[in-house]
């Protein structure tokens, strides 16, 4: 084996024996499901709301109620909202794409991790009953963030539904690509895309 795997959506490569480089990166192909059936494979990696919650907020953090991303993304400003348009303006989420907008978490954590990031917490109630919803909003140090995305938005090829991952801040099916055959001793994956 010449390169390990590089996390749940990745493939070993071996030596071909024709070149002494490591042949093409390898990857499960897009829609394999990872992380026990809770994501998707999505361009290599496995991500789900709960890491992110966890790298934003850390230790113990978790997704909120599904009413938290869907009530909140809703309002379309900085602090709800799936992505902006071609005019800079905040969207508002359809409640159909609410998990692909502002990433909403439960966590004790008194603050967000990060040091221009603040937590935008809000409480709804759903089925009589009331919920703390915690987003974040992370300030650029400088004018606007140009081509970066925002931190605190749900990352792209997240699971937001059942056969479905976020792409372009709408939830869409799952893309199935056909797998590539990788010729060569050893080098047999099946269901893999080319990095």
């Amino acid at each position: 084996m010449c390169r390990e795997p590089a996390g749940a959506c990745d493939l070993p490569e071996y030596c071909t024996g024709a070149s002494p480089y490591c042949p093409s990166n390898v990857y499960l192909l897009d829609g394999s499901s990872c992380q026990y059936g809770v994501a998707y494979c999505y361009t290599g990696m496995c991500l789900t709301h709960q890491q992110q919650c966890l790298q934003l907020w850390g230790y113990g953090a978790r997704p909120a109620h599904d009413a938290c991303f869907e009530d909140v993304n809703a309002a379309g400003n900085a602090f709800g909202n799936c992505g902006k348009d071609e005019h800079g303006n905040y969207m508002k989420c359809q409640k159909s794409d609410a998990k692909c907008g502002k990433i909403q978490c439960h966590s004790a954590a008194k603050k967000p991790k990060g040091t221009n990031a603040v937590s935008i917490d809000t409480t709804i109630k759903t089925d009589g009953i009331e919920v703390k919803c915690r987003g974040t909003y992370v300030y650029s140090t400088q004018d606007g963030q140009g081509d970066l995305p925002d931190p605190g938005l749900v990352m792209t090829g997240t699971k937001c539904g059942e056969g479905k991952v976020g792409r372009d801040r709408q939830c869409l099916q799952t893309p199935l690509n056909k797998p590539i055959s990788q010729p060569g001793a050893n080098s047999c994956h099946i269901f893999v895309l080319k990095a």
